[in-house]
């Protein structure tokens, strides 16, 4: 409770402390320097403010919606290059937060081809994925889904060389 004196305090206004926020893990970890990415932010303290803020690095400022004290969820914001950023939060504007991890930004993928184009149901088949593809130090997976049902399984691959390697991994039918 706030007031200037007790003799002038009619209504009491209402001052808010909070903890810091503390951000435990960001999913995705990465995506295209165009912005977009869907994230959730997972940590403690997170729902201290109705209208928590949201800063990558230097870019631009992103509302983030509050959905539980252990979740925010953002969408990135575009930047000029590929980059590793870290994020500040504000509860109320004024004190921004930086936390880790920080949220990695990359050239966009582009698949061109993928070499073979088939393979057997029992996987091990290694796929190359041929095109523009995130450099060295990112996560890559490949996605393999039925083009008739829709079971989809995922694998990790590896850039090598340009190029994204994954092994199809088995297909229960």
């Amino acid at each position: 409770r706030l007031s200037f004196t007790p003799e002038q305090a009619t209504a009491p206004l209402l001052f808010e402390m909070y903890r810091p926020p503390v951000l435990s893990a960001v999913t995705p970890s990465s995506g295209p320097i165009s912005g977009g990415t869907r994230l959730q932010l997972h940590g403690e303290y997170l729902a201290a403010a109705s209208r928590p803020l949201v800063r990558f690095g230097g870019a631009v400022e992103q509302l983030a919606n509050a959905s539980s004290g252990q979740l925010l969820l953002a969408v990135s914001p575009s930047v000029g290059a590929p980059s590793l950023l870290p994020f500040h939060f504000s509860f109320n504007g004024q004190q921004f937060h930086a936390m880790e991890p920080r949220f990695a930004y990359h050239t966009p993928v582009g698949v061109a081809g993928l070499d073979p184009a088939s393979g057997p149901t029992d996987g091990g088949t290694e796929v190359t994925v041929h095109g523009s593809v995130v450099a060295s130090g990112f996560l890559q997976r490949c996605r393999f889904a039925s083009a008739t049902t829709s079971a989809a399984a995922t694998a990790a691959g590896t850039v090598i060389g340009g190029s994204l390697r994954c092994a199809s991994p088995p297909w229960a039918s």
